[in-house]
């Protein structure tokens, strides 16, 4: 059974976010979206591709498509660095 990718450094979750913005398949942050916060259910999120397990996830909906994104919490801060960062 190959290793489990999780947890990622802080450095390869900044990459990920930042060519996920560029795929189109995170949209950048916006300010004004609804945040939930609550429980951890086991979703994956959605910068890593690890299971939320431990402690709560945050989850919002994509601008763009309306669908529901899960976050790790240090997932979501690096999304909202990185969507500010990027050009």
């Amino acid at each position: 059974m190959p290793p489990n990718p999780c947890p990622r450094t802080t450095d390869e979750l900044h990459h990920h976010v930042r060519a996920r913005i560029s795929q189109g398949r995170l949209p950048r942050a916006v300010p004004d979206v609804e945040m939930r916060v609550r429980a951890a259910t086991g979703a994956s999120c959605c910068v890593c591709d690890c299971p939320i397990d431990e402690y709560v996830e945050q989850e919002l909906s994509d601008p763009r498509t309306h669908e529901s994104l899960r976050f790790h919490t240090v997932c979501l801060f690096v999304w909202q660095v990185e969507s500010v960062r990027l050009p």
